[in-house]
């Protein structure tokens, strides 16, 4: 087993909860409509933050 760096625990952690969890991804977009929320909301999430 590889041993992993805090920031990839961290990446995959914050990879995880955006695939999964976050309330603006789960919604049905149109291409245009989802790279609004791309900028608007996961450009602000605090989980980038810690990237």
């Amino acid at each position: 087993m590889k041993d992993k760096t805090i920031s990839q625990i961290i990446e995959e952690v914050a990879s995880e909860i955006c695939d999964h969890y976050c309330k603006y991804m789960h919604g049905s977009y149109l291409e245009e409509e989802l790279d609004e929320v791309l900028d608007k909301h996961c450009s602000n999430c605090p989980l980038n933050k810690l990237q």
